[in-house]
């Protein structure tokens, strides 16, 4: 089972409901169409990272670090209590030096769409908290 496989399975985001009622200049206005099945591939965007570097990691040791810090063979704390060995880590500038990130607790900021384990059900963060802008390196 691949991180890929497990993004491509999500239900994709549910669009806000239709607001809309009464008329505009005499006419009814008409309620959207429902949205089309959406495959969850277009929300991993390549050109996009997917957590701020400054954002904080939980190393094995109970230490933590921030993520850009991180280097090949360090161990971090995994989902319960396994550690997993970092094989690489990829950097990607974020253009303008600013990005749409999630801000989840004091420590983390992530893309709305980068899954994440919450009291042991996966979610967006983007359906836990409001997306701002942030400065941010990559």
């Amino acid at each position: 089972l691949t991180v890929n496989n497990l993004f491509y399975g999500r239900a994709p985001p549910v669009a806000a409901p239709f607001r809309g009622a009464g008329t505009a200049a005499g006419a009814p206005i008409v309620p959207r169409p429902a949205a089309p099945a959406v495959n969850m591939a277009a929300y991993n965007d390549r050109y996009a990272g997917c957590v701020d570097g400054k954002s904080l990691v939980q190393l094995a040791s109970g230490e933590t670090l921030q993520m850009e810090k991180l280097v090949k063979g360090d161990l971090v704390s995994g989902q319960g209590g396994v550690a997993a060995e970092v094989l690489c880590l990829v950097k990607i500038r974020c253009p303008g030096a600013k990005s749409r990130l999630v801000q989840l607790g004091e420590h983390l900021r992530l893309t709305p769409y980068h899954p994440v384990c919450v009291e042991g059900e996966w979610r967006f963060p983007g359906d836990i908290a409001e997306a701002s802008e942030f400065e941010c390196d990559a």
